[in-house]
Protein backbone atom coordinates (compact mmCIF):
# COMPACT_ATOMS: atom_id res chain seq x y z
CA UNK A 1 0.00 0.00 0.00
CA UNK A 2 1.12 3.86 -0.87
CA UNK A 3 0.16 6.06 1.57
CA UNK A 4 0.70 10.05 1.49
CA UNK A 5 0.79 11.47 4.64
CA UNK A 6 0.49 15.40 4.81
CA UNK A 7 1.51 17.42 7.36
CA UNK A 8 1.62 21.07 8.26
CA UNK A 9 5.15 20.79 9.26
CA UNK A 10 8.11 18.29 10.17
CA UNK A 11 7.30 18.88 13.49
CA UNK A 12 4.12 16.66 13.64
CA UNK A 13 6.93 13.63 12.78
CA UNK A 14 7.09 13.45 16.81
CA UNK A 15 3.41 12.62 17.00
CA UNK A 16 3.07 9.78 14.29
CA UNK A 17 6.83 8.58 14.16
CA UNK A 18 5.62 5.28 15.73
CA UNK A 19 3.13 4.97 13.12
CA UNK A 20 5.45 5.57 10.55
CA UNK A 21 8.01 3.39 11.39
CA UNK A 22 5.47 0.34 11.79
CA UNK A 23 3.37 0.49 8.84
CA UNK A 24 7.20 0.56 6.55
CA UNK A 25 8.17 -2.40 8.74
CA UNK A 26 5.10 -3.77 7.66
CA UNK A 27 5.90 -2.80 3.97
CA UNK A 28 3.96 0.12 3.45
CA UNK A 29 5.63 2.88 1.14
CA UNK A 30 4.93 6.08 2.87
CA UNK A 31 5.51 9.35 1.34
CA UNK A 32 5.36 12.51 3.63
CA UNK A 33 4.78 15.73 2.21
CA UNK A 34 5.10 18.95 4.53
CA UNK A 35 3.97 22.28 3.81
CA UNK A 36 6.69 24.13 6.18
CA UNK A 37 9.84 23.92 7.65
CA UNK A 38 10.23 24.60 11.40
CA UNK A 39 13.69 24.93 13.96
CA UNK A 40 12.23 21.82 15.60
CA UNK A 41 13.17 19.31 13.22
CA UNK A 42 15.88 20.01 10.43
CA UNK A 43 16.46 18.65 7.15
CA UNK A 44 19.40 17.66 8.18
CA UNK A 45 17.78 15.30 11.35
CA UNK A 46 14.95 13.45 8.17
CA UNK A 47 17.77 12.39 6.17
CA UNK A 48 19.23 10.95 9.37
CA UNK A 49 16.10 9.51 10.09
CA UNK A 50 14.63 7.65 6.86
CA UNK A 51 18.23 7.10 5.09
CA UNK A 52 18.06 3.86 5.71
CA UNK A 53 14.57 3.49 4.63
CA UNK A 54 13.82 3.50 0.82
CA UNK A 55 9.77 2.82 1.98
CA UNK A 56 10.10 6.54 3.53
CA UNK A 57 10.27 9.24 1.27
CA UNK A 58 9.36 13.07 2.11
CA UNK A 59 8.75 16.49 0.09
CA UNK A 60 7.93 20.22 0.71
CA UNK A 61 5.46 21.76 -0.90
CA UNK A 62 5.64 25.83 -0.85
CA UNK A 63 2.23 27.41 1.50
CA UNK A 64 2.43 30.39 -0.34
CA UNK A 65 1.83 29.63 -3.72
CA UNK A 66 -0.30 31.90 -5.73
CA UNK A 67 -3.72 30.42 -6.73
CA UNK A 68 -6.32 32.71 -7.52
CA UNK A 69 -9.43 31.06 -5.52
CA UNK A 70 -6.50 31.71 -1.74
CA UNK A 71 -8.54 35.06 -0.87
CA UNK A 72 -12.33 33.85 -1.07
CA UNK A 73 -11.39 30.16 0.36
CA UNK A 74 -9.40 32.42 2.86
CA UNK A 75 -12.32 34.06 3.99
CA UNK A 76 -14.92 31.51 3.65
CA UNK A 77 -12.78 29.52 6.38
CA UNK A 78 -11.69 32.11 8.77
CA UNK A 79 -16.08 32.83 9.35
CA UNK A 80 -16.32 29.21 9.54
CA UNK A 81 -13.74 29.04 13.00
CA UNK A 82 -14.84 32.05 14.56
CA UNK A 83 -18.43 30.91 14.21
CA UNK A 84 -17.93 27.51 16.25
CA UNK A 85 -16.71 29.88 19.36
CA UNK A 86 -20.13 31.70 19.47
CA UNK A 87 -21.41 28.40 20.65
CA UNK A 88 -22.55 28.84 24.10
CA UNK A 89 -20.47 25.94 25.41
CA UNK A 90 -17.25 28.60 24.65
CA UNK A 91 -19.08 31.41 26.56
CA UNK A 92 -15.36 32.11 28.82
CA UNK A 93 -13.36 31.30 25.92
CA UNK A 94 -12.56 34.74 25.09
CA UNK A 95 -8.94 34.15 24.47
CA UNK A 96 -9.95 31.47 21.96
CA UNK A 97 -12.83 33.39 20.39
CA UNK A 98 -9.94 36.44 19.91
CA UNK A 99 -7.65 34.12 18.16
CA UNK A 100 -10.25 33.17 15.89
CA UNK A 101 -11.35 36.54 14.97
CA UNK A 102 -8.44 38.54 14.38
CA UNK A 103 -9.22 38.77 11.02
CA UNK A 104 -12.48 39.82 11.47
CA UNK A 105 -13.21 43.71 12.15
CA UNK A 106 -14.82 44.19 15.53
CA UNK A 107 -18.12 45.07 14.25
CA UNK A 108 -18.99 42.11 12.02
CA UNK A 109 -17.85 40.08 15.20
CA UNK A 110 -20.88 41.86 16.86
CA UNK A 111 -23.28 41.63 14.00
CA UNK A 112 -22.48 37.67 14.15
CA UNK A 113 -22.88 37.64 17.63
CA UNK A 114 -26.00 39.08 17.50
CA UNK A 115 -27.69 37.15 14.76
CA UNK A 116 -26.57 33.65 16.22
CA UNK A 117 -27.61 34.61 20.10
CA UNK A 118 -26.07 31.86 21.12
CA UNK A 119 -28.42 29.45 19.37
CA UNK A 120 -26.75 26.25 17.78
CA UNK A 121 -29.20 26.45 14.86
CA UNK A 122 -28.31 29.53 13.64
CA UNK A 123 -24.87 29.18 14.09
CA UNK A 124 -24.82 26.12 12.19
CA UNK A 125 -26.78 27.49 9.61
CA UNK A 126 -24.66 30.22 8.48
CA UNK A 127 -21.75 27.20 8.99
CA UNK A 128 -23.68 25.13 6.46
CA UNK A 129 -24.25 27.93 3.92
CA UNK A 130 -20.02 28.90 4.13
CA UNK A 131 -19.84 25.52 3.06
CA UNK A 132 -22.08 25.55 0.40
CA UNK A 133 -19.68 28.43 -1.18
CA UNK A 134 -16.64 26.03 -0.23
CA UNK A 135 -17.83 23.44 -2.88
CA UNK A 136 -18.05 26.37 -5.50
CA UNK A 137 -14.39 26.41 -5.22
CA UNK A 138 -12.66 24.05 -7.31
CA UNK A 139 -10.05 22.28 -7.01
CA UNK A 140 -6.63 23.12 -6.81
CA UNK A 141 -4.81 21.89 -9.87
CA UNK A 142 -1.25 22.27 -8.63
CA UNK A 143 -2.37 20.02 -5.42
CA UNK A 144 -3.90 17.44 -7.43
CA UNK A 145 -0.88 16.68 -9.64
CA UNK A 146 1.38 16.89 -6.75
CA UNK A 147 -0.78 13.94 -4.87
CA UNK A 148 -1.41 12.20 -8.22
CA UNK A 149 2.54 11.87 -8.77
CA UNK A 150 2.98 9.87 -5.98
CA UNK A 151 0.07 7.18 -7.10
CA UNK A 152 -1.43 6.58 -3.11
CA UNK A 153 -3.61 4.69 -2.15
CA UNK A 154 -4.85 6.30 1.01
CA UNK A 155 -4.16 10.16 2.05
CA UNK A 156 -3.66 10.90 5.35
CA UNK A 157 -3.73 14.53 6.78
CA UNK A 158 -2.65 16.23 10.09
CA UNK A 159 -3.36 18.34 12.12
CA UNK A 160 -6.36 19.81 9.12
CA UNK A 161 -7.81 21.99 11.70
CA UNK A 162 -5.71 25.23 12.51
CA UNK A 163 -7.38 28.38 11.85
CA UNK A 164 -8.33 28.35 8.06
CA UNK A 165 -5.90 25.92 7.16
CA UNK A 166 -4.82 25.73 3.63
CA UNK A 167 -4.70 22.00 4.68
CA UNK A 168 -8.49 21.54 3.09
CA UNK A 169 -7.45 21.80 -0.30
CA UNK A 170 -5.30 18.93 -0.29
CA UNK A 171 -8.31 16.96 1.40
CA UNK A 172 -10.68 18.06 -1.34
CA UNK A 173 -7.52 17.27 -3.99
CA UNK A 174 -7.64 13.98 -2.66
CA UNK A 175 -11.65 13.43 -2.85
CA UNK A 176 -11.08 14.95 -6.19
CA UNK A 177 -8.86 11.62 -7.26
CA UNK A 178 -11.39 9.17 -5.09
CA UNK A 179 -8.53 8.33 -2.70
CA UNK A 180 -9.76 7.89 0.88
CA UNK A 181 -8.76 10.26 3.23
CA UNK A 182 -8.03 10.06 6.84
CA UNK A 183 -7.64 12.38 9.09
CA UNK A 184 -5.07 11.91 12.08
CA UNK A 185 -5.53 13.91 15.06
CA UNK A 186 -2.73 14.94 16.30
CA UNK A 187 -3.10 16.47 20.15
CA UNK A 188 -5.41 15.76 23.02
CA UNK A 189 -6.63 19.88 22.41
CA UNK A 190 -7.03 19.57 18.45
CA UNK A 191 -10.73 19.32 18.37
CA UNK A 192 -11.84 21.28 20.71
CA UNK A 193 -8.98 24.53 20.98
CA UNK A 194 -8.72 24.76 16.73
CA UNK A 195 -10.85 25.56 13.72
CA UNK A 196 -13.53 23.37 12.17
CA UNK A 197 -13.12 20.21 10.27
CA UNK A 198 -14.49 22.20 7.21
CA UNK A 199 -14.37 19.56 4.53
CA UNK A 200 -15.98 15.91 5.82
CA UNK A 201 -13.02 13.31 5.66
CA UNK A 202 -13.80 9.42 4.53
CA UNK A 203 -12.44 8.73 8.53
CA UNK A 204 -11.23 10.08 11.64
CA UNK A 205 -8.67 8.68 13.95
CA UNK A 206 -9.13 10.06 17.55
CA UNK A 207 -7.51 9.31 21.07
CA UNK A 208 -10.60 8.41 22.99
CA UNK A 209 -14.56 8.36 23.47
CA UNK A 210 -13.69 12.26 24.45
CA UNK A 211 -12.27 13.23 20.81
CA UNK A 212 -14.95 11.11 19.12
CA UNK A 213 -17.89 12.96 20.96
CA UNK A 214 -16.23 15.90 20.34
CA UNK A 215 -15.99 15.04 16.40
CA UNK A 216 -19.44 14.13 16.56
CA UNK A 217 -20.64 16.93 18.37
CA UNK A 218 -18.82 19.78 17.39
CA UNK A 219 -17.76 18.96 13.93
CA UNK A 220 -20.86 17.27 12.80
CA UNK A 221 -18.45 13.87 11.83
CA UNK A 222 -21.03 10.85 11.39
CA UNK A 223 -20.41 8.76 14.13
CA UNK A 224 -19.22 5.86 12.53
CA UNK A 225 -16.57 8.01 10.05
CA UNK A 226 -14.90 7.76 13.64
CA UNK A 227 -12.74 5.37 14.73
CA UNK A 228 -10.54 4.93 18.26
CA UNK A 229 -6.86 3.96 18.27
CA UNK A 230 -5.60 5.71 21.60
CA UNK A 231 -2.82 7.67 21.64
CA UNK A 232 -0.09 6.09 20.16
CA UNK A 233 2.14 9.38 20.09
CA UNK A 234 2.58 8.03 23.88
CA UNK A 235 3.54 5.06 23.50
CA UNK A 236 7.03 5.31 24.50
CA UNK A 237 7.31 6.73 27.19
CA UNK A 238 5.18 3.70 28.87
CA UNK A 239 8.12 1.59 28.53
CA UNK A 240 11.09 3.85 28.59
CA UNK A 241 14.11 3.03 31.18
CA UNK A 242 16.37 5.60 32.92
CA UNK A 243 20.04 5.70 31.88
CA UNK A 244 21.49 6.68 34.50
CA UNK A 245 21.02 7.28 38.79
CA UNK A 246 18.98 9.69 40.50
CA UNK A 247 22.03 11.19 41.93
CA UNK A 248 24.33 11.12 38.57
CA UNK A 249 21.27 13.36 37.15
CA UNK A 250 21.18 16.06 40.06
CA UNK A 251 24.53 16.32 39.71
CA UNK A 252 24.77 16.76 36.11
CA UNK A 253 22.19 20.01 37.03
CA UNK A 254 23.80 21.04 40.12
CA UNK A 255 20.49 19.93 42.20
CA UNK A 256 20.53 18.31 45.58
CA UNK A 257 20.24 14.55 45.21
CA UNK A 258 19.34 14.45 48.93
CA UNK A 259 16.50 16.66 48.79
CA UNK A 260 12.88 16.56 46.66
CA UNK A 261 12.58 17.32 43.67
CA UNK A 262 10.03 19.81 42.20
CA UNK A 263 9.51 20.02 38.48
CA UNK A 264 7.81 23.06 36.64
CA UNK A 265 6.82 22.40 33.02
CA UNK A 266 6.52 25.70 31.06
CA UNK A 267 3.81 26.25 28.17
CA UNK A 268 3.35 26.64 24.86
CA UNK A 269 2.65 30.83 24.33
CA UNK A 270 -0.82 30.72 23.55
CA UNK A 271 -1.22 28.99 26.68
CA UNK A 272 1.30 31.23 28.83
CA UNK A 273 2.97 33.86 26.89
CA UNK A 274 4.88 35.40 30.00
CA UNK A 275 5.15 32.52 32.70
CA UNK A 276 8.43 34.18 33.95
CA UNK A 277 6.69 36.06 36.96
CA UNK A 278 4.27 33.32 37.95
CA UNK A 279 7.41 30.52 37.83
CA UNK A 280 9.31 33.22 39.94
CA UNK A 281 6.28 33.66 42.78
CA UNK A 282 5.87 29.94 42.68
CA UNK A 283 9.58 29.44 43.88
CA UNK A 284 9.30 31.98 46.39
CA UNK A 285 6.31 30.70 48.03
CA UNK A 286 8.21 27.25 47.83
CA UNK A 287 10.98 28.71 49.46
CA UNK A 288 8.84 29.97 52.27
CA UNK A 289 7.30 27.40 52.86
CA UNK A 290 6.39 26.55 56.51
CA UNK A 291 7.51 22.71 55.62
CA UNK A 292 11.32 22.37 55.51
CA UNK A 293 11.28 19.43 53.06
CA UNK A 294 8.98 21.82 51.14
CA UNK A 295 11.46 25.00 51.19
CA UNK A 296 14.43 23.36 50.39
CA UNK A 297 13.58 20.46 47.49
CA UNK A 298 15.46 20.92 44.44
CA UNK A 299 13.66 22.54 41.77
CA UNK A 300 14.11 22.41 37.99
CA UNK A 301 12.14 24.75 35.46
CA UNK A 302 11.93 23.23 31.99
CA UNK A 303 10.93 26.14 29.30
CA UNK A 304 8.61 25.10 26.45
CA UNK A 305 10.53 24.35 23.60
CA UNK A 306 8.15 27.08 21.51
CA UNK A 307 8.47 29.62 24.51
CA UNK A 308 11.75 29.22 26.03
CA UNK A 309 13.09 32.90 24.52
CA UNK A 310 11.71 34.29 27.56
CA UNK A 311 13.77 32.87 29.64
CA UNK A 312 17.27 33.80 28.17
CA UNK A 313 18.22 36.01 30.40
CA UNK A 314 16.56 35.02 33.81
CA UNK A 315 18.06 34.34 37.22
CA UNK A 316 17.01 32.24 39.67
CA UNK A 317 20.05 31.27 41.42
CA UNK A 318 19.39 33.64 44.77
CA UNK A 319 17.06 31.09 45.27
CA UNK A 320 19.44 28.00 45.56
CA UNK A 321 18.85 24.66 44.29
CA UNK A 322 16.90 25.93 40.95
CA UNK A 323 17.94 25.24 37.54
CA UNK A 324 16.32 26.26 34.03
CA UNK A 325 16.45 23.48 31.78
CA UNK A 326 17.57 23.26 28.86
CA UNK A 327 16.76 27.07 28.78
CA UNK A 328 16.75 27.08 25.00
CA UNK A 329 14.25 24.49 25.36
CA UNK A 330 13.84 21.49 23.65
CA UNK A 331 11.68 18.96 21.69
CA UNK A 332 12.10 15.69 22.60
CA UNK A 333 12.54 14.36 19.10
CA UNK A 334 15.64 12.01 19.14
CA UNK A 335 17.27 9.70 21.70
CA UNK A 336 19.69 12.88 23.71
CA UNK A 337 16.24 15.04 23.86
CA UNK A 338 14.42 12.41 25.00
CA UNK A 339 16.42 11.06 27.56
CA UNK A 340 16.35 14.63 29.40
CA UNK A 341 13.00 14.68 29.23
CA UNK A 342 12.12 11.87 30.89
CA UNK A 343 14.96 11.88 33.15
CA UNK A 344 13.33 15.35 34.15
CA UNK A 345 9.99 13.75 35.09
CA UNK A 346 11.29 10.19 35.94
CA UNK A 347 13.62 11.67 39.11
CA UNK A 348 11.37 14.02 40.23
CA UNK A 349 8.91 13.47 43.45
CA UNK A 350 6.07 16.47 41.97
CA UNK A 351 5.05 18.27 38.71
CA UNK A 352 3.72 21.45 38.19
CA UNK A 353 2.49 23.28 35.50
CA UNK A 354 -0.28 25.57 34.08
CA UNK A 355 -2.11 23.41 30.92
CA UNK A 356 0.78 21.49 28.99
CA UNK A 357 0.67 17.73 27.17
CA UNK A 358 3.68 17.46 29.48
CA UNK A 359 1.22 16.94 32.50
CA UNK A 360 0.27 13.60 30.69
CA UNK A 361 3.75 12.46 30.36
CA UNK A 362 4.05 13.03 33.92
CA UNK A 363 1.46 10.98 34.94
CA UNK A 364 2.71 8.05 32.79
CA UNK A 365 5.42 7.75 34.82
CA UNK A 366 3.32 8.04 37.53
CA UNK A 367 4.44 10.96 38.60
CA UNK A 368 1.53 13.40 41.00
CA UNK A 369 0.76 16.60 38.65
CA UNK A 370 -0.18 19.90 40.18
CA UNK A 371 -1.91 22.91 38.83
CA UNK A 372 -2.32 26.42 40.47
CA UNK A 373 -5.79 27.93 38.90
CA UNK A 374 -4.51 32.04 38.94
CA UNK A 375 -6.38 34.83 36.93
CA UNK A 376 -2.99 35.54 34.90
CA UNK A 377 -4.30 32.36 33.15
CA UNK A 378 -7.72 32.23 33.42
CA UNK A 379 -8.64 32.16 30.02
CA UNK A 380 -6.64 29.29 28.90
CA UNK A 381 -6.99 27.06 31.83
CA UNK A 382 -10.89 27.68 32.93
CA UNK A 383 -11.51 28.93 29.64
CA UNK A 384 -10.25 26.07 27.41
CA UNK A 385 -12.31 22.92 27.35
CA UNK A 386 -9.44 20.27 27.24
CA UNK A 387 -8.16 21.36 30.87
CA UNK A 388 -11.17 20.34 32.18
CA UNK A 389 -10.48 16.80 31.39
CA UNK A 390 -7.19 17.20 33.40
CA UNK A 391 -8.70 18.48 36.35
CA UNK A 392 -12.24 17.33 36.55
CA UNK A 393 -13.29 13.90 38.15
CA UNK A 394 -11.19 11.14 36.49
CA UNK A 395 -8.58 13.33 35.53
CA UNK A 396 -4.92 13.10 36.46
CA UNK A 397 -4.25 17.02 38.09
CA UNK A 398 -4.83 18.35 41.72
CA UNK A 399 -6.11 21.72 41.01
CA UNK A 400 -5.26 24.52 43.67
CA UNK A 401 -7.60 28.10 43.88
CA UNK A 402 -3.87 29.34 45.45
CA UNK A 403 -0.43 28.83 46.57
CA UNK A 404 -1.23 27.70 50.58
CA UNK A 405 -3.86 24.98 48.96
CA UNK A 406 -1.04 24.07 46.44
CA UNK A 407 1.32 23.88 49.73
CA UNK A 408 -0.63 21.15 51.52
CA UNK A 409 -0.77 19.44 48.33
CA UNK A 410 2.60 19.03 48.09
CA UNK A 411 2.69 18.31 51.44
CA UNK A 412 0.55 15.10 51.08
CA UNK A 413 2.19 13.91 47.90
CA UNK A 414 5.99 14.22 49.51
CA UNK A 415 4.14 12.55 52.61
CA UNK A 416 3.14 9.50 50.31
CA UNK A 417 -0.75 10.27 50.98
CA UNK A 418 -2.15 11.30 47.86
CA UNK A 419 -3.42 8.01 46.31
CA UNK A 420 -2.74 9.03 43.11
CA UNK A 421 -1.73 5.20 41.47
CA UNK A 422 -5.37 4.82 41.33
CA UNK A 423 -6.38 8.22 40.01
CA UNK A 424 -3.92 8.35 37.06
CA UNK A 425 -4.49 4.81 36.34
CA UNK A 426 -8.29 5.58 35.67
CA UNK A 427 -7.18 8.92 33.64
CA UNK A 428 -4.48 7.12 31.43
CA UNK A 429 -6.98 4.27 30.57
CA UNK A 430 -10.02 6.32 29.52
CA UNK A 431 -7.77 9.06 27.59
CA UNK A 432 -5.11 7.32 26.50
CA UNK A 433 -5.36 3.67 26.09
CA UNK A 434 -8.90 3.13 25.64
CA UNK A 435 -8.10 -0.87 24.97
CA UNK A 436 -6.72 -1.78 27.49
CA UNK A 437 -3.43 -0.01 29.73
CA UNK A 438 -1.49 -2.87 28.67
CA UNK A 439 -2.01 -2.51 25.19
CA UNK A 440 0.20 0.01 22.74
CA UNK A 441 -1.99 2.03 20.86
CA UNK A 442 0.25 2.13 17.57
CA UNK A 443 -0.82 -1.32 16.28
CA UNK A 444 -3.96 -0.57 16.55
CA UNK A 445 -3.66 2.54 14.62
CA UNK A 446 -1.38 0.84 12.33
CA UNK A 447 -4.92 -1.84 12.07
CA UNK A 448 -7.39 0.77 11.44
CA UNK A 449 -5.06 2.31 8.41
CA UNK A 450 -4.41 -0.38 6.66
CA UNK A 451 -8.71 -1.24 6.99
CA UNK A 452 -9.18 2.42 5.83
CA UNK A 453 -7.77 1.38 2.52
CA UNK A 454 -10.59 -0.37 1.88
CA UNK A 455 -13.20 2.30 2.39
CA UNK A 456 -15.75 3.10 -0.16
CA UNK A 457 -14.63 5.88 -2.37
CA UNK A 458 -15.55 7.89 -5.57
CA UNK A 459 -13.62 10.88 -6.56
CA UNK A 460 -15.84 13.71 -5.69
CA UNK A 461 -17.19 15.84 -8.47
CA UNK A 462 -19.59 18.89 -7.20
CA UNK A 463 -22.67 19.42 -9.44
CA UNK A 464 -22.84 23.12 -9.26
CA UNK A 465 -26.71 24.52 -9.11
CA UNK A 466 -28.13 26.98 -11.02
CA UNK A 467 -27.49 29.55 -8.29
CA UNK A 468 -24.06 28.21 -7.50
CA UNK A 469 -23.00 29.26 -10.85
CA UNK A 470 -24.44 32.28 -10.46
CA UNK A 471 -22.36 33.10 -7.27
CA UNK A 472 -19.27 31.56 -8.56
CA UNK A 473 -18.18 34.20 -11.10
CA UNK A 474 -18.75 36.84 -7.77
CA UNK A 475 -16.41 35.02 -5.63
CA UNK A 476 -13.75 34.45 -8.33
CA UNK A 477 -13.99 38.28 -8.43
CA UNK A 478 -13.69 38.82 -4.78
CA UNK A 479 -10.91 36.24 -4.12
CA UNK A 480 -9.03 37.87 -7.24
CA UNK A 481 -9.03 40.91 -5.61
CA UNK A 482 -8.56 39.76 -1.79
CA UNK A 483 -5.51 37.50 -3.69
CA UNK A 484 -3.52 40.49 -5.21
CA UNK A 485 -4.08 42.15 -2.11
CA UNK A 486 -2.56 39.94 -0.17
CA UNK A 487 0.23 38.84 -2.24
CA UNK A 488 1.17 42.61 -2.54
CA UNK A 489 1.61 42.96 1.55
CA UNK A 490 3.42 39.50 1.47
CA UNK A 491 5.78 41.10 -1.11
CA UNK A 492 6.02 44.55 0.79
CA UNK A 493 6.68 42.85 3.75
CA UNK A 494 9.41 40.59 2.19
CA UNK A 495 11.16 43.58 0.89
CA UNK A 496 10.85 45.67 4.11
CA UNK A 497 12.92 42.93 5.63
CA UNK A 498 15.27 43.08 3.27
CA UNK A 499 16.10 46.60 3.21
CA UNK A 500 15.82 46.88 7.48
CA UNK A 501 18.67 43.79 6.87
CA UNK A 502 20.68 45.89 4.60
CA UNK A 503 20.41 49.00 6.44
CA UNK A 504 21.53 46.99 9.73
CA UNK A 505 24.59 45.45 7.73
CA UNK A 506 25.79 49.15 6.89
CA UNK A 507 25.29 50.51 10.26
CA UNK A 508 27.62 47.65 11.78
CA UNK A 509 30.20 48.62 8.97
CA UNK A 510 30.30 51.86 9.68
CA UNK A 511 30.24 51.52 13.19
CA UNK A 512 33.55 48.95 13.38
CA UNK A 513 35.12 51.87 10.47
CA UNK A 514 34.70 54.75 13.40
CA UNK A 515 36.41 52.26 16.33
Amino acid sequence: MKIFFLMRSEGYIRNFESVIDMLSARGHTIHLCFLGKTKMLTEDHLCDKFADNPLITYSYFPDDVWWLWNGISKIIRIFQDYLRYLDPVYCNAHKLRARAGRYIPSFIQSMLARSCKGDLSRIWLKINRLRWMERIIPVNQNIVNHIKSSKPDLFLITPLVDIYSNQVDWLKAAQYLGIPSIHCVASWDNLTNKGLIKVEPDGILVWNEFQKREAVEMHHVPAEKVFVSGAQCYDKWFTYEPKYSRKEFCEEHSLDPSAKMLLYVCSSPFIAPDEVGFVRRWIEKIRFSADPVIAEASIMVRPHPQNARQWDDVDFSSYGNVTIYPREGANPIDARTRDDFYHSIYFCDAVCGINTSAMIESGILKKPVFTIVTDDFADTQGGTLHFDYLVNEGGLVYQSSDFDEHLKHLRTAFCGKLGYEGKVSGFLKEFLRPSGLEKECTPIFCDIIEKCVELPCRPVRHELSFDALLVKPLLFIVSVIITSIDNFRFAARKTGRKVKSRLCRIQKKVQSKLR
